[in-house]
């Protein structure tokens, strides 16, 4: 069973699943991300605890924005990021009835948050852009990462 959220194409069972995605993601092993726009919170944040649960390598290697971050976030144990990964935050929403809410993550990462909150917290309406050199504080760098 297959189902798609935001630029990642997940399955039921991670065996089954094709190596090539849309949109620069291949969720093989190692699951490798070179550019996600993010998508469904809940759905990002599922991927990553599967990815965890099945020890499955994750390497971003460009571009992860908004809930792909979630996924690396679950998934943190099993990450590195080469110098080309760069990260996206902004505050989660939800429209209700033309109106947008606006909710605070809380990430599992040792530090993101305090480095969050150092840098005015996650934006409403564009992205805190956490590029390679800060971003390995919280990640592993991937083998000839500099």
């Amino acid at each position: 069973m297959r189902f798609a959220f935001g630029s990642i194409l997940f399955a039921a069972d991670m065996a089954a699943v094709s190596p090539a995605f849309a949109d620069g993601v291949t969720c093989g092993k190692p699951c490798v991300i070179q550019y996600s726009a993010g998508g469904n919170v809940l759905g990002f944040r599922l991927q990553g605890q599967e990815l965890a649960a099945h020890s499955t390598p994750v390497i971003v290697d460009g571009p992860c924005l908004s809930a792909c971050t979630l996924l690396v976030d679950e998934a943190r144990g099993n990450v590195c990021i080469t110098d080309r990964a760069v990260f996206g935050y902004h505050q989660s929403f939800a429209d209700r009835g033309g109106e947008r809410s606006y909710v605070p993550l809380e990430y599992k990462t040792p530090g993101l948050d305090a480095f969050l909150e150092h840098h005015g917290g996650e934006p409403k309406g564009v992205f805190l852009m956490v590029p390679f050199a800060q971003a390995k504080a919280f990640y592993q760098p991937c083998a000839g990462a500099s």
